[in-house]
């Protein structure tokens, strides 16, 4: 029974930790689709956007997971009414490149070029998502 407790606390604890970084990507991304900055950021990346499959407005979630983690990343996705095989591009995208202010810290720790890692990171999930456009 003291591990069915345990484990039903651990389990709120990370509900908990989840919904402060799920629930504000998800609050942001909706009232960007109130403002004119979200159809110009989404207009914006169209070029970039269609090169993976995705609609503009996929930019914004993706560009979330670059600066925050994955969490933020996937949160704002799940605002976003995406198929299938938008939300499996995206996502791939997100799982490469996400955390690159917080593991690019890292890096300069370990004498690798910051720039060189966000680069690298930045250009895989960009081909992972081309290829994943041919595939799906």
């Amino acid at each position: 029974m003291n591990v069915f407790f345990s484990g039903f606390f651990n389990g709120i604890k990370m509900m908990i930790s989840l919904s402060k970084i799920l629930v504000p990507a998800i609050l942001i991304v909706k009232i960007l689709e109130y403002t004119s900055a979200y159809n110009y950021v989404s207009k914006l990346f169209v070029p970039l956007c269609d090169v993976v499959g995705l609609p503009g407005t996929a930019a914004i979630p993706f560009f979330m997971g670059i600066v925050s983690n994955i969490y933020g990343g996937l949160g704002g996705m799940l605002a976003l009414n995406l198929d299938y095989k938008e939300m499996t591009i995206l996502g791939t995208m997100i799982a490469i490149s996400h955390g690159g202010i917080i593991e690019n810290s890292i890096a300069l720790k370990a004498d690798i070029s910051m720039g060189l890692i966000f680069f690298v990171r930045l250009i895989v999930a960009i081909l992972s998502g081309m290829i994943l456009k041919l595939v799906l």
